[in-house]
């Protein structure tokens, strides 16, 4: 998984984090400004199928690790990818902006074969998904 932000914070976010077969995770804080930010990742359930019969979903919050505010209108690059193949020749499941107005964001999955289909509002300007005021893009 690539996770991104907004374009400011572009060059100190820039790193790909991968799954450790945990289902959550901080990642170290990068200095941007006076701020800390820091990006908490959860994934339920730890490893997902398209066996998997219960509510799936990946769930991503910026902050500052200073004061543990979570940082409103946030854009994140997301990337997907299938395995733990880091295949540069093999397209990635999933590879699209989202924003947050609150600074939360739950993407809720259905694994299943197939193509991949966002519910959602795109905002025209962003090109990006847009959350719903709760966080959520189906």
């Amino acid at each position: 998984m690539l996770m991104l932000v907004s374009p400011v914070e572009y060059y100190f976010f820039n790193q790909k984090a991968y799954g450790d077969g945990l289902s959550q995770e901080n990642l170290p804080p990068a200095t941007v400004g006076n701020r800390q930010a820091s990006l908490y990742l959860k994934v339920n359930p730890p490893v997902l199928t398209t066996g998997a019969a219960q509510n799936a979903y990946m769930q991503f919050r910026l902050f500052d690790a200073n004061n543990n505010q979570t940082i409103q209108h946030v854009n994140y690059q997301i990337t997907v990818t299938r395995g733990t193949s880091s295949s540069t020749r093999e397209k990635p499941l999933l590879l699209d902006f989202f924003h947050a107005h609150n600074g939360l964001l739950t993407l809720k999955i259905e694994p299943r074969t197939g193509s991949l289909t966002i519910f959602g509002e795109q905002d025209p300007f962003l090109q990006a998904w847009v959350a719903d005021p709760g966080g959520n893009i189906l």
